[in-house]
């Protein structure tokens, strides 16, 4: 992409092919201005609320399994720091259970990946059912869970 040779030239936008009903440039003025000031404020500045929503919603869950991965476990559960108490009502020292399934390399060597998938699709969505009321059920990784109980009286995540 070129660089604009003044500050009225119209900023191409690398979200208008992906969003509809957004200009296709940024303009003129102190916004775009700014944007061409600061690398990346512009994708900032044309996402729509329920996109960024989504966006967050991806970046917070496994997309294999649809459970919470490690940065949606913290950010459900107040963790973002070692030494900061959970918030929204989490006890200060809630029960954890950590599942590593032994053995799961096998069922990939043995039977191939789209088999072991749909057994890690198939174990996350009983370890949910089964997970108390309240509870956070996270991916942590690989064969890797975890269970954060909690808040008695929400939903199950």
């Amino acid at each position: 992409m070129r660089r604009p040779q003044s500050t009225t030239e119209a900023v191409p936008s690398p979200l208008a092919a992906s969003c509809p009903g957004r200009p296709a440039s940024l303009g003129s003025g102190p916004v775009p201005t700014l944007a061409r000031a600061v690398p990346g404020l512009a994708l900032g500045l044309l996402i729509s609320a329920p996109a960024l929503a989504r966006y967050r919603r991806m970046a917070m869950t496994d997309p294999l399994t649809g459970l919470l991965n490690r940065r949606g476990l913290r950010w459900r559960t107040g963790w973002v720091m070692p030494d900061t108490a959970p918030s929204d009502g989490w006890p200060p020292d809630p029960p954890v259970l950590v599942l590593d399934l032994v053995g799961f390399k096998i069922v990939n060597a043995r039977y191939g990946y789209q088999a072991g998938d749909c057994f890690l699709q198939e174990f996350s969505r009983r370890l949910r059912a089964r997970a108390p009321r309240g509870s956070c059920v996270a991916r942590l990784g690989g064969d890797e869970f975890a269970v954060v109980a909690g808040r008695q009286g929400t939903s199950s995540a």
